[in-house]
């Protein structure tokens, strides 16, 4: 029988003998919050949303089995991220099933949004799962609408205050069904100044409801290229204030180190002489397997082509046909760092064919084009100019990450719309 006291998260004296690791197998993210920059092949940023290298189930695997060669007091597996584990279920429950073949003493862990957490959660009790985090950031559909630029639900990318009620309505579902199953729950809330730091006792009392056994309530880390870039981290005795209200209604979790996505070892940065070994991992991993420049490697962008044209609705994911586009997104990419320029209008669709012409020429500083779909007669005029023609759909980041680093051809397949569409420039059906 598992120990349910050496998980070092939810308890605080577990955490200076007991150590965990986070298997980042999970890119993708089907919310998007104002305050998240989520990065995969980074090792200096001690914050979730990051990684080293994003890996597959058994990769991950290879990975703990050598950590806890190095590491024999590992008694937990988490997977948080970097994205969600819901959004990427497939690779987070065959991650789960290798880990409990090989290592059935080790206790299983995952942190979501909740979003997409109630159709697994018999998966997840299957599977021996002991602990689950959901975070939490507000219940009133207002507050939301200040932190979550999109959420993926249903098919569609849902903004305001719609996005916030699906969010908060799928995250009850999903904590009263973890409850229910006799697995602990524990809920995050990230404490936004001036956003939802008033609001935080409210959610406290809301998901103590629900079947929560402890709360964390984390201070923002301000991130670059986010919307609350410009906010400050709470101070400490502003954090011990909330915590003592929200107290009120459940334990409060305060020795947090708001961990990577691929952390391990002590929570923590030092505990009794030992350390968290979280930054030297993610150096030997990232020295273990660089991004590699492969001969067909797509090069992004280039001296002369600085930018990247996205058809998206929002701006933060690759989620329009290039005909039904209205304008397109220009980013410039730096490194790793995408920063919008501009927001260009596409031509009238009442230019009929020479309409795909007129957007090449506006696009001769873009070395790359991404849609969810293209028909084959702008594909050719536009790659004819020059301008590859990338068939991609999800987080605008998670798409260039793995344009970076994955073999992609031109004559890769497009999503069933861009195959059918006859790119006759009349723009999509609705």
């Amino acid at each position: 029988m598992l120990n349910l006291e050496k998980h070092p998260c939810f308890n605080q004296k577990a955490c200076r003998s007991y150590a965990r690791i986070h298997l980042p197998v999970a890119p993708h993210c089907n919310v998007q919050c104002r305050f998240c920059n989520r990065k995969y092949s980074c090792v200096n940023e001690s914050r979730p949303g990051v990684t080293a290298k994003v890996m597959t189930p058994h990769e991950a695997l290879e990975h703990l089995k050598r950590n806890m060669e190095k590491s024999p007091n590992i008694s937990v597996v988490g997977i948080a991220g970097p994205g969600d584990p819901f959004a990427n279920a497939d690779e987070t429950l065959d991650t789960f099933r290798l880990v409990q073949n090989e290592f059935p003493e080790l206790m299983l862990c995952v942190s979501s949004n909740g979003l997409n957490v109630l159709p697994y959660v018999d998966d997840l009790k299957s599977l021996n799962v002991t602990h689950v985090t959901i975070t939490v950031n507000a219940i009133d559909f207002r507050v939301g609408a200040e932190i979550y630029d999109w959420v993926r639900w249903g098919g569609h990318d849902l903004t305001g205050m719609d996005a916030a009620f699906a969010l908060w309505e799928n995250q009850q579902a999903a904590i009263e069904a973890i409850h229910f199953r006799n697995i602990l729950v524990k809920v995050n809330t990230v404490c936004i100044p001036s956003v939802n730091e008033f609001h935080v006792e409210e959610i406290s009392k809301a998901v103590a409801a629900l079947g929560a056994s402890l709360h964390n309530v984390i201070p923002l880390i301000p991130t670059a290229n986010t919307a609350f870039a410009h906010l400050t981290e709470p101070t400490p005795a502003e954090m011990q204030a909330i915590r003592l209200s929200a107290q009120r209604h459940l334990p409060q979790m305060a020795h947090c180190s708001r961990c990577r996505a691929d952390a391990v070892g002590l929570l923590g940065q030092k505990h009794e002489g030992s350390e968290d070994h979280t930054i030297e991992f993610a150096a030997h991993v990232d020295a273990q397997a660089p991004v590699e420049v492969r001969p067909n490697t797509i090069e992004l962008t280039t001296s002369e082509r600085p930018y990247i044209a996205v058809a998206s609705r929002e701006g933060a994911c690759v989620n329009l046909h290039l005909g039904e586009a209205p304008e397109l997104h220009i980013y410039n990419l730096v490194e790793s760092e995408l920063t919008l320029k501009e927001i260009r209008r596409m031509p009238p669709v009442d230019c009929g064919q020479s309409r795909w012409k007129l957007l090449a020429e506006s696009l001769q500083d873009c070395a790359m084009l991404l849609a969810s779909g293209v028909g084959p007669f702008p594909r050719s005029i536009l790659n004819g100019e020059g301008i590859k023609v990338l068939i991609a759909e999800g987080n605008l980041q998670d798409v260039i990450f793995h344009a970076k680093i994955n073999r992609l051809h031109d004559n890769e397949k497009s999503f069933q719309c861009g195959e059918s569409c006859g790119g006759d420039a009349r723009g999509c059906e609705p």
